[in-house]
């Protein structure tokens, strides 16, 4: 643990971008859900709008149900990466 965020609670960002849906949601350090958002995953746009989505969501969640800063984020994505460009 991080000793100067000791009088605050440790909040982390998850994302899960599937085929289907998106998930985001503050986690509690003590692994609780401390609040979640689900919406459809956009599909045929330009690839960087479901990362800005998701960010935004996830940023109005942090300004809405959280108190503390994030400490960190975790992202899963539905689909093989390549690992040259990065791309799904």
């Amino acid at each position: 643990m991080i000793s100067f965020w000791r009088n605050q609670v440790l909040i982390a960002g998850a994302v899960d971008i599937g085929g289907t849906n998106t998930r985001v949601a503050l986690i509690r350090e003590d692994g609780n859900i401390l609040a979640i958002e689900r919406f459809m995953t956009p599909h045929g746009l330009d690839p960087m709008v479901v990362p800005a989505v998701a960010g935004d969501a996830l940023l109005r969640l942090v300004a809405t149900r959280s108190d503390s800063p994030l400490c960190g984020i975790g992202v899963s994505v539905a689909g093989p990466v390549d690992q040259k460009t990065g791309s799904l």
